[in-house]
């Protein structure tokens, strides 16, 4: 079977150093994950995973990982969203308080 590259294809156009990537996986084993993490790391790209059960390969991959520790999919999930929303307003919060500086 070939290797998976969805998400490695999108790192090589946007991806640069000092960049986040976010890695989101109820099982945290996901191969098209995993191979993208491989990628950012090579390309100095800091890696989060928000992640279910224990972790998986990606636990140990990623240089910060968040784990809801259930084996329930569907409250794996349920938390993703929660998290993923106070990342999102934390970004909003600073960025109307500093400003954007690209």
């Amino acid at each position: 079977m070939p290797k998976l590259r969805v998400f490695e294809r999108c790192l090589l156009a946007v991806g640069d150093k000092g960049d986040v990537l976010l890695a989101i996986s109820t099982s945290g084993n996901s191969e098209n994950l995993i191979n993208a993490v491989h990628l950012a790391k090579e390309r100095e790209i800091c890696t989060i995973g928000l992640l279910g059960r224990d972790g998986g390969a990606l636990g140990e991959l990623v240089d910060y990982s968040l784990i809801v520790p259930s084996s329930i999919t569907a409250r794996v999930q349920e938390f993703h969203v929660i998290i993923y929303h106070l990342i999102c307003q934390v970004i909003d919060q600073r960025i109307l308080k500093e400003g954007m500086n690209f």
